[in-house]
Formats: C-alpha cells, sequence, structure tokens
C-alpha cells in the first residue's frame, strides 16, 4: 500500500503584486543620496536652486533643494531670484498708502476669486504674506461665500445615506436634488453626531465575536451557505482578500437558532448574543436600530392609553431607549398590529355639513376650525383637509398670481423699486401679498436687487454719532443714502440702540388705527417705528389686528 501526496494549496489566481517586493540596500527616491547632497553643495553656493535643478532629477523641487541647503547651512548669492533668503534680505518698501490699498482692496474684494491677493501684492511689488500679516493687524476679513444651511429635509436624509461611502452620499444627495460634495456630508455628519461606520450589517469578525468562534470558521459558513451573508460593495482588490461579507442581524440569530448544537456558549460574548436574540434585527451598541421587546410593550401601552406619539417618544427615552422619530413609532405600531383609537373616530354627520358648507363658501381653514370647536368638535387643519379630500369637495386654494398682478409687480421690479414701494403699489390696485410672495416672485422672473456697496469707515462713524445724538433712523438712512432696513442691521450688529419711550399720543394712535381695521403693517407705518416694537405694543395693550389681515387662503389641500 503506497501514500498518496495531498496537495493543501488553494486554487487562487497567481495575481501581481500590489506593492514592490522589499530589496535590501535599495532606498526610496525621497531620500537624498550622497551625489546629490555633494552636487547642492557645490551648487548652491554659485547659483541657488536653478543651478542645482540643472544637475539633478526631475523629481527634485525648489522648495526639497531649498530645505536641504538650509539644513546644511549653505546661502545663495544675493540677487538670485529664485531664492527665498534673497526675497527676506532685499529691502522692498510698501507704498506710503499701503493700509489704505490693503483695506479698499478687502472691502472690495471677491473672496472666491483664487489668486486675486497674490495679484495684489505683485501689483504693489510686496511680497504675498505683507497684505496678509497687515491685514490681520488692521483687523480685516474678505467675505467668503458660505454653503447654505442645511434644510430639514437634507438631515433627514442624512439618517439614511451610507456614510461610509462619501461618494455614493453625494450621489444619493443629487438624486433628491441636494447639491452637497463628500466633504461637505462628512463634516456635517460629525457636527450633528451620527456615525460614519459601516450599519448595513455585521462584518464576519464581529459576527464571529458574538458566536464565539474564530474568523475562519465564520467564512467556512458564509462560502457554505450554512450562514446567509452577502458581499460588501467596496473596492478592495483580490490581492487584499477580496469584498468582506456582511451579515444581517436577522440572518446571524436565525443560524444562531437553527444551529445551537455548533455553538460554545462557554465562548460566545454572552451582551451581544443576548441583545441579537432579544432585538427585532439585532444591534451594536448605542445606535442600535432594532426594537426589543420591552419598546414593544411600551408602544402597545402608548396606544392603548391613547397617547399622542409626541408623548410617546419622550416616554420611550425616560424609560432609557434611545430617541424614536415620529415615522419610526407610526411604523413599529403599523408592524405591531396597533391602531390609533383617536384616529378611528369617525366623522359625524353634522361635521361634515359643516365642512361642505364651508368649503362650498370658500371660508379659510383656520375658520373651519373654529366653526367646529363652536359646535363642539375638535378637529386639526390637517384633518379638516384629509376629509375634505375624503368628501371630494376640497378645491385649489392657491393664491396664484394674475395677469394684472403679474404686470404691476414686474413693472416695478423693472423700474428698481424695493419691494416695499411694489407691494404698496399691488395694494393700491387692491391685491394683498407679503414680503415672502414678492421676494419668491423676484426669483421666479430671475429679477435680483443689486447688493449694497460696502461701509466705509467714515459711514460707521457718522451712524455712531447719530445713534449718540438720538437722530431719527430715517433721517440717518437719508443722510446715509441707504435703505432703512440696512441701517437699522447695522446699528444691530453694532450693537447701539436707539430706545425711545412711547407718548401718550403715539399710544392713541395705535388705538385709534386697531379700532379703524388698519393692518398692524400700516400701523407701523404710521407710527414710524418699528413692526416688532408695534406689535409688542399692541399685545401689551391687548389690541387685535387680527380681524385686518388679508382673508385669502394659500394653504392648498
Amino acid at each position: 500500500m503506497s501514500l498518496q501526496p495531498v496537495s493543501f494549496k488553494k486554487g487562487r489566481q497567481a495575481l501581481p503584486r500590489l506593492s514592490e517586493p522589499y530589496v535590501a540596500g535599495r532606498r526610496d527616491k525621497r531620500f537624498w543620496t550622497d551625489a546629490e547632497i555633494a552636487t547642492v553643495r557645490k551648487y548652491y553656493p554659485a547659483g541657488g536652486t536653478v543651478a542645482c535643478l540643472a544637475h539633478l532629477g526631475a523629481h527634485r523641487t525648489p522648495s526639497s533643494i531649498y530645505g536641504l541647503a538650509n539644513k546644511l547651512g549653505l546661502k545663495a548669492p544675493l540677487g538670485t531670484a529664485s531664492d527665498k533668503t534673497t526675497q527676506k534680505r532685499a529691502r522692498i518698501e510698501a507704498p506710503a498708502n499701503f493700509d489704505d490699498l490693503v483695506r479698499e482692496f478687502y472691502q472690495s474684494g471677491n473672496g472666491k476669486k483664487r489668486g486675486e491677493c497674490n495679484a495684489f501684492a505683485d501689483n504693489l511689488g510686496v511680497p504675498r504674506w505683507w497684505v496678509t500679516k497687515r491685514a490681520i493687524a488692521l483687523g480685516l476679513a474678505m467675505p467668503h461665500k458660505k454653503e447654505p444651511p442645511w434644510t430639514a429635509a437634507e438631515k433627514a436624509l442624512m439618517a439614511k445615506v451610507p456614510l461610509h461611502n462619501p461618494d455614493r452620499c453625494a450621489e444619493i444627495f443629487r438624486e433628491h436634488g441636494f447639491n452637497r460634495s463628500p466633504t461637505a456630508i462628512m463634516v456635517q455628519a460629525k457636527r450633528i453626531g451620527i456615525s460614519r461606520r459601516f450599519t448595513e450589517g455585521l462584518s464576519a469578525r464581529a459576527a464571529a465575536k458574538i458566536i464565539g468562534i474564530d474568523d475562519k470558521g465564520i467564512t467556512a459558513y458564509c462560502i457554505s451557505g450554512d450562514l446567509k451573508a452577502s458581499k460588501r460593495d467596496d473596492n478592495r482588490l483580490p490581492q487584499q482578500g477580496g469584498s468582506r461579507w456582511v451579515i444581517k442581524p436577522a440572518d446571524l440569530r436565525e443560524f444562531v437558532i437553527d444551529n445551537l448544537g455548533r455553538i460554545d456558549f462557554r465562548k460566545v460574548e454572552k451582551f451581544g448574543l443576548v441583545r441579537l436574540l432579544t432585538t427585532e434585527g439585532g444591534s451594536r451598541g448605542p445606535d442600535r436600530s432594532g426594537w426589543t421587546v420591552a419598546e414593544d410593550n411600551i408602544v402597545k401601552g402608548g396606544y392603548a392609553r391613547r397617547l399622542t406619539i409626541t408623548k410617546l417618544i419622550d416616554e420611550l427615552e425616560a424609560s432609557g431607549f434611545k430617541r424614536r422619530s415620529a415615522a419610526g413609532i407610526s411604523g413599529r405600531a403599523k408592524f405591531l398590529g396597533c391602531l390609533s383609537s383617536r384616529a378611528s373616530e369617525e366623522w359625524l354627520e353634522r361635521e361634515d355639513e359643516i365642512l361642505r358648507g364651508a368649503y362650498a363658501a370658500e371660508i379659510r381653514i383656520a375658520d373651519i376650525v373654529g366653526m367646529l370647536e363652536a359646535e363642539g368638535f375638535k378637529r386639526t387643519r390637517g384633518a379638516i383637509q384629509m376629509r375634505a379630500i375624503v368628501l371630494r369637495i376640497s378645491t385649489d386654494r392657491v393664491n396664484y398670481w394674475t395677469e394684472e398682478e403679474t404686470r404691476i409687480a414686474l413693472d416695478g421690479l423693472r423700474a428698481g423699486k424695493p419691494h416695499r414701494e411694489v407691494l404698496q403699489d399691488l395694494r393700491d390696485a387692491g391685491f394683498h401679498r407679503g414680503d415672502t410672495a414678492i421676494f419668491k416672485f423676484a426669483k421666479k422672473h430671475n429679477i435680483l436687487r443689486h447688493r449694497e456697496p460696502p461701509w466705509t469707515d467714515a459711514e460707521y462713524e457718522l451712524l455712531r454719532q447719530r445713534y449718540d445724538e438720538k437722530v431719527a433712523v430715517k433721517e440717518i438712512a437719508a443722510e446715509l443714502g441707504r435703505k432703512l432696513q440696512a441701517v437699522r442691521s447695522k446699528a444691530s450688529n453694532l450693537g447701539l440702540k436707539q430706545r425711545t419711550a412711547w407718548t401718550p399720543e403715539e399710544y392713541e394712535q395705535l388705538r385709534a388705527a386697531s379700532e379703524r381695521g388698519d393692518s398692524l403693517t400700516d400701523a407701523a407705518t404710521s407710527l414710524g417705528r418699528p413692526y416688532v416694537n408695534v406689535a409688542r405694543q399692541a399685545a401689551v395693550l391687548k389690541l387685535s389686528f387680527k380681524s385686518n389681515r388679508p382673508t385669502t387662503e394659500r394653504t392648498p389641500t
């Protein structure tokens, strides 16, 4: 009987190495050789970096040569244009009005334009760092365009994108209509405290640690199909071991239940295993997405007690669980078969009758809420809109722009009128629009207002002086030739206050405006005071201007 040789080699494809094999005695090109150092010693004192570059390889740069020369204590001859030491030695004199030029440049410069500061320094014949250092000493800063603020929709999308893959996150954001770079998404994730780890499943090592086996054992189960797993979509090459395994917690739990005989419970990670078996979907750490049995009981009890979702969120958090979203709780309740008794309350015939009559008379939804409350029914705006859709009586309540309104607004905006004058023209013609409506209208028709020139030091000084003298803001704006709101905003930024006590005549004028039925905006205009100030005094005096608002409905159903 003869023994047959057995090969234990794995049938893997022979692939080239990812890195060059190590050779003893060979050094990387970035290190300076003795011959290169001798070349620098020979040519740098005579011709600076230019002379050295002519005798060195293409991988050497002027900066690296200058660094080596500085380390060796070598000096280039005076007059070598390429040497930084020559620039320090050269006596460069700044212009007499250097500070004024720097101020003008920083006030009118464009922070988004690359190389603008370098060109400014070259035109003056001074080093670039002179400009920056002098601007710091003068307290100057060039305005830069800040990224647009993150909307609620973008923040909600952050919780759904694969943050471990920034490029894919940026693609998903673009698919949803948001233009965010991968770097911006990563910075936002860090700011709001969202983990950027891979959370779509467990790795083979994490799964092996939970059930107490080694990495090769869990890999064998994945290859054989005993444990359901998939490959992660990454860029790992075969030389690196190929793509990593992804195991869903639910599949690992099913494997544990079906193969209890294979698991040695003396080696398992007890906390991870218990969490895996007692949560819906499994989890890791405080960022788990699975629902525990205790959480399910709280949700069932909350629905039985007719708690609102907001109170249910607070109750879960008070019980020591992570804060859940309203959509998450609603989805979990639906999965558990819980139905809100508040949502199941049927509309009575009297409610439907009130709703049909109000919609036929084109009454505002806010007023319909009051009509229902007067009859003893409590319904929200959303419930009324949904019921109107069910009854098929919902109408288009959007206040569209008419041809006459469009003509008046376009003529005013194209003539360069400010928004408040355009709104006044519309009111004179019998139309009522707000600041937001005219702003969106101008943006839709690509008519943007010109930005005001930057404020000068003389204007700042005059503004402070006039505020100290208690001069009216209208007179200050007329003297400066700027808009009233611009002067108020700038004074607020500078911490300037100009509080003037209300006179008895002004109080009487405000009461008379309320009795006449004037709007709060018109009252503020006639008094010559800010809208917020007038609104506050009206609240103190318990004067109501609600009935003076336009009766147009702008909320679609």
